[in-house]
């Protein structure tokens, strides 16, 4: 990325930081965009202002199943960031062990994003991202979208509840979405119970049959970002 003059938001350090230590996988170059950009003139409700772009935060994870360029994680990555391009959102990538360490600027980044993404696949960090999750409801910013390649049924499951749960007794507004990545690296958003049954009977076969079936992760990404308003 290109610096410009004086010191970048907190939102564009966390891109840098992402770049500087592990580059994107082939296809996400290009993912941070111009810091926090404006809509035109008169583009707000009402005819006001500028209005800036939605602000959309990834926390990427640093195992080695997950983060690899090959990995399922970096897949459900790119579906985002193509999403958010067909939105103009700008997404900004925060790594696990930054923000778990409690780095300002990967901290500010998440919290000020008016909808933040994390991929629960890994057990071990989701008390952690909970957490901070909890942290962005104090803040009022209660768009929270968990994500879970979905692998067991019982996680998933109780991933699920966690999260009615959560839209039930909190101020949060959170979305799960299970996805799974097929024999010819596609990925799906399979939400709904026959969805994940279908999906656990594998074949060569599996894009053609599944495809009907189940909504393609990039197209649910889209569906729910355009659902999704700034937050002042």
């Amino acid at each position: 990325m290109e610096s410009g003059g004086g010191a970048p938001p907190a939102g564009e350090l966390g891109v840098a930081a992402e770049s500087a230590q592990c580059p994107l996988p082939p296809g996400d170059e290009g993912a941070a965009g111009p810091a926090w950009p404006l809509e035109p003139e008169g583009a707000a409700e009402g005819g006001g202002g500028p209005r800036r772009a939605l602000r959309a935060v990834y926390v990427r994870s640093e195992s080695p199943q997950g983060g690899a360029a090959g990995g399922r994680e970096a897949g459900a990555r790119r579906c985002l960031l193509r999403a958010c391009e067909a939105e103009g959102a700008h997404l900004t990538f925060v790594p696990f062990g930054e923000l778990d360490f409690g780095e300002t600027a990967m901290l500010d980044a998440f919290y000020d994003a008016d909808v933040a993404v994390v991929d629960m696949s890994d057990v071990s960090g989701q008390p952690s991202l909970f957490y901070h999750l909890g942290v962005r409801e104090s803040f009022d910013m209660a768009n929270n979208v968990i994500l879970y390649h979905h692998t067991d049924a019982d996680t998933a499951l109780s991933l699920k509840d966690i999260v009615t749960q959560k839209n039930t007794a909190s101020s949060g507004n959170y979305y799960f979405i299970p996805y799974i990545m097929t024999p010819c690296a596609d990925y799906f958003c399979c939400e709904s119970d026959a969805q994940r049954r279908a999906s656990e009977y594998m074949q060569p076969n599996w894009d053609t049959i599944l495809g009907p079936l189940c909504v393609p992760l990039v197209d649910r990404f889209t569906s729910l970002l355009k659902d999704i308003h700034v937050t002042s």
